[in-house]
């Protein structure tokens, strides 16, 4: 599948080492995405890994008082908008990302609209508006077209998960 938009993963360390981590299959479901691994990355290298304008991309992440306003997907021309950034991680390596990393803060960012639960019932978190990074990738690239269809990844993703629990894999809670 192709999204909208190229979708930059960037993965704490620690994350990527974690065997269920969302983020390998959205790299095998959409033909344009990318991903880094990094502590610690600078604007000049996200540009070397992915070719990208990074103020040509969004930010997706919920709504947070150490972030500038969100952007509605829909209020953004869609030429405005070149790529997506996700950040990958426990909510805690991801808080630490966003506060070591000021030009985060300058990205326009898409808050996701929430979701009654995640499909991605093999990790747990304490907060609410939780979801895999492959769910939230593919819920802001359908609202950046309307017409992209996410569902052959998210299919693909109920069988990883339908896999997982019927070989023993039982809700593990995240920080």
């Amino acid at each position: 599948v192709t999204a909208p938009v190229p979708v930059v993963i960037w993965q704490d360390p620690r994350e990527a080492k974690h065997a269920l981590s969302t983020t390998p299959l959205l790299l095998a479901s959409l033909s344009n995405s990318y991903r880094v691994i990094a502590k610690n990355l600078e604007l000049d290298e996200l540009q070397q890994h992915t070719g990208l304008a990074w103020q040509k991309l969004a930010l997706v992440y919920p709504a947070d008082a150490a972030l500038s306003d969100s952007i509605a997907a829909d209020s953004i021309p869609q030429q405005d908008i070149q790529g997506l950034l996700l950040l990958d991680g426990t909510w805690k390596q991801v808080k630490r990302m966003l506060l070591t990393h000021p030009w985060l803060s300058q990205l326009p960012r898409i808050e996701l609209p929430a979701v009654t639960a995640s499909r991605y019932k093999i990790r747990a978190t304490k907060r609410s508006d939780s979801m895999s990074t492959m769910e939230a990738a593919l819920l802001a690239c359908g609202q950046i077209d309307p017409q992209f269809d996410g569902q052959a990844p998210l299919a693909a993703l109920d069988k990883l998960v339908q896999i997982q629990l019927e070989h023993g894999q039982r809700r593990k809670l995240r920080e």
